[in-house]
């Protein structure tokens, strides 16, 4: 038997390399929101991957008041996504690619 012994920058390059493939960009276009508030280019966010059916979860902020979401995925693909839920108060959305 070998032992191995770890460094704490390798402990997070492990993790890094295990989790990358959940990890998704989100950019959002349009609003909903009155013109004040309007953003006119995209704005893109993060979020990760929670389930096998596409269940995405990322900050309320990213998707407030978009009227449309893409994820880019850790591949390079593309998929339109759709806001499931939200929570105000925690700064937390739910949202779903298709």
């Amino acid at each position: 038997m070998q032992t191995v012994s770890l460094t704490q920058s390798q402990d997070i390059v492990r993790v890094v390399d295990m989790v990358n493939p959940s990890v998704v960009t989100i950019d959002t276009t349009g609003t909903t929101a009155p013109a004040v508030a309007r953003r006119s280019s995209p704005a893109p966010g993060s979020g990760f991957i929670v389930s096998a059916n596409g269940l995405i979860l990322t900050n309320n902020h990213v998707v407030m008041n978009s009227s449309t979401l893409s994820v880019t995925l850790n591949d390079g693909r593309q998929l339109p996504a759709t806001v499931v839920t939200t929570d105000v108060a925690h700064d937390l959305a739910l949202i779903q690619s298709r």
